[in-house]
């Protein structure tokens, strides 16, 4: 109704006060928008009251880490020790690092998730393979009687089991 974007939650702009309200077309979204190519100068940011934490760390000038569109981090520089701002060159040169990051943090992540399904293959393949040896691999013969019995798992593997087992007496 205010004609305001009210900031609720999120799982990864910490740094943003609940209630916090935005101008839909205010310089504080675009400069958010812009921050994974140009980064932001904290002391100078339009964003000033969503760094606030940032500079009472120190933090001169920061760069969220985008991987396809979603934040999955973020880095922060303090200031450079020769005491002088960061150059339009340096922030690009940060920016560019922190895409390459970001790059290499979800290979990273892709690649612990493929050690854990190739542990989990494997270790439903042992669970496959002591089911099957469980299961009768071949039927007794029981005069007159005919005896079949099949085990097949419905995914990767089953929990069902039988057995035949002949009782004295020839039963």
């Amino acid at each position: 109704a205010s004609g305001l974007l009210t900031y609720r939650a999120s799982r990864r702009l910490e740094s943003i006060p609940a209630g916090y309200a935005f101008m839909p077309d205010g310089d504080e979204l675009i400069e958010l928008k812009k921050a994974d190519k140009t980064g932001i100068l904290a002391h100078r940011a339009k964003t000033a009251p969503l760094v606030q934490g940032r500079l009472a760390y120190g933090f001169d000038f920061y760069v969220p880490l985008v991987w396809q569109g979603e934040v999955i981090g973020r880095i922060n520089f303090g200031p450079k020790r020769s005491d002088q701002e960061y150059s339009p060159r340096d922030r690009q040169l940060l920016v560019a690092m922190a895409h390459r990051l970001a790059d290499k943090l979800r290979i990273a992540a892709m690649l612990q998730m493929a050690i854990a399904k190739a542990r989990l293959d494997q270790e439903l393949a042992t669970a496959r393979s002591i089911h099957a040896a469980m299961v009768p691999a071949k039927v007794p013969n029981v005069n007159g009687v005919d005896v079949v019995g099949s085990s097949k798992a419905a995914v990767e593997f089953g929990g069902d089991y039988f057995d035949i087992v002949a009782l004295p007496g020839g039963k």
